[in-house]
């Protein structure tokens, strides 16, 4: 167990929401601080402490987050591997049917670690649970990066709509002090002073000072390196392939990518650098994966994203988020630029419409031989969704007009009168109405008679709405520098199941 110094107060909220789980009644509370702080560290101490079933899903630091990631992690951890698919995208019945399956065997604990990285949906879901904490006897533990707080808005959101509700204990976990600092040294040659001093108290720093076995402390890159400079070569290499993979490793991944690896992970594992949960392996702190990984040089960096990449194609993953992330950064593109259409598809189907249009801008920025209908229609959903997230509005309003570009040069009729719907959809959340307009008109006079109903459906809805608007301001509200549009925005999972 992680010796944990001055924080006897942290323990003491998490000890206080196990006892109050046991009892019958639910209970949320909240994790921040910086990388490093010890967040991971006492839910470990909770979960030694035992007595209730332990759940853990964590978001990790893809180029873009898997939808509910952590969710369906946690819900394959509690036997229902398919919930998720079951619950479809709504909400409130993912979160109803997560908590029944969590609960399902007695009074348990559910850790979203490292929500920092987590998607919009998965914070949906979270904040319904967190709402409907006494429902069940369910603990939720939610830990999140405060230094990266800003960089997730969604996540900013969720904190501010929870900080009303007193139920809610949170926990902010301090620095370590010269005195906790010099018990951890043991009486050795250290100077806690200078190692608070360069640390600044971070207990994740301290350690890795400590264990460097330095008088004068150095950056943790140099120590996490020189970790890994006392292991043998198998023990190096297999290290590198974990770094590349991500903070946690899945063993029969792991199986082929260092085939016979027991004796390196072992020698990984007396080294501190890597940790087994039991599940799978991990590194005991994302700033030392960081390390490992930055430390690579760029072509066996991108040769190993290239191994992991065909490993999880081989052994038919459907992770193509995964698969995507690890191939682009292997410089593979047609490889990347596939499954990001797939990963886009699986964000579609649960409602996360950023996630969509991102993995869509991905295989457009690689599927660079695409043929003119999949690039068209690549486009069209890229622009729509994006645009419905309320992101990139410009982006969108681009995507729309190449879309029409192509779709004229090639006289496709049906595919230039659904870019141009699209296109109005976008104008219309720039507030460029008459624009808006024009483009709902020329889409219903190119799909009249085209023989797609649906999409001639579509076309009119907006050229109606666009028509209605004549006699109405637009709502505006202030928003960055200028007064923008609040356009009303469907819900995100009606709307995916039309796209």
């Amino acid at each position: 167990m992680d010796r944990l110094l001055e924080r006897e107060a942290e323990s003491e909220a998490l000890t206080a929401l196990a006892r109050r789980v046991s009892g019958g009644r639910g209970g949320v509370v909240l994790v921040r601080g910086e990388a490093g702080i010890g967040k991971t560290s006492l839910l470990r101490a909770l979960r030694a402490r035992g007595g209730l079933r332990f759940y853990v899903g964590r978001c990790e630091p893809l180029s873009v987050p898997e939808p509910l990631g952590p969710l369906h992690e946690l819900a394959a951890a509690a036997g229902a591997p398919d919930l998720l698919e079951l619950a479809g995208g709504d909400r409130r019945s993912l979160a109803r049917a997560l908590q029944t399956a969590l609960t399902s065997q007695g009074p348990a604990i559910a850790a979203v670690e490292d929500a920092h990285w987590a998607d919009p949906a998965t914070l949906d879901v979270v904040r319904i649970l967190a709402r409907r904490a006494e429902e069940v006897p369910l603990g939720l533990v939610v830990t999140f990066r405060d230094d990266e707080f800003a960089a997730n808005p969604p996540l900013a959101v969720l904190v501010g709509d929870l900080a009303t509700n007193a139920e809610i204990v949170r926990i902010s976990p301090k620095r370590l002090s010269e005195d906790a600092v010099r018990s951890l040294a043991g009486g050795g040659g250290a100077d806690p002073a200078a190692i608070v001093r360069v640390t600044g108290g971070n207990p994740f720093l301290v350690v890795e000072m400590l264990s460097a076995g330095e008088a004068v402390p150095a950056f943790v890159r140099d120590a996490t390196l020189a970790r890994v400079a006392r292991m043998g070569p198998r023990a190096k290499g297999l290290v590198d392939v974990a770094a590349v993979v991500g903070q946690r490793v899945p063993p029969e991944l792991l199986d082929d990518l260092v085939p016979g690896h027991e004796a390196a992970v072992g020698e990984a594992i007396a080294r501190g650098v890597l940790s087994d949960d039991g599940v799978t392996l991990g590194f005991r702190h994302e700033l030392t994966r960081q390390a490992i990984e930055q430390a690579l040089s760029a072509p066996r960096r991108a040769a190993l994203h290239g191994r992991v990449a065909a490993a999880l194609v081989t052994r038919g993953s459907s992770d193509h988020a995964r698969i995507a992330h690890h191939a682009e950064a292997a410089g593979i593109a047609d490889l990347a630029s596939r499954h990001a259409v797939l990963a886009a598809r699986e964000a579609e189907r649960v409602g996360a419409l950023l996630e969509a249009g991102l993995q869509l801008e991905r295989a457009l920025r690689l599927g660079t031989g695409l043929p003119a209908p999949a690039r068209i229609d690549l486009l069209i959903r890229y622009a729509r969704n994006i645009n419905f997230a309320g992101r990139q509005l410009d982006a969108a309003r681009a995507a729309a007009q190449e879309a029409i570009v192509i779709a004229d040069a090639s006289n496709d009729r049906i595919a230039g009168g659904r870019a141009r719907s699209v296109l109005s959809a976008a104008l219309w959340s720039l507030d460029r109405l008459d624009e808006a307009r024009s483009a709902a008109a020329d889409a219903v006079s190119l799909l009249e008679g085209a023989g797609d109903v649906e999409a001639l459906a579509r076309a009119t809805r907006r050229s109606c709405a666009s028509k209605r608007s004549r006699s109405t301001r637009p709502r505006r509200s202030r928003t960055g520098r200028g007064l923008l549009r609040q356009p009303r925005r469907p819900d995100s999972t009606k709307l995916a199941s039309t796209l």
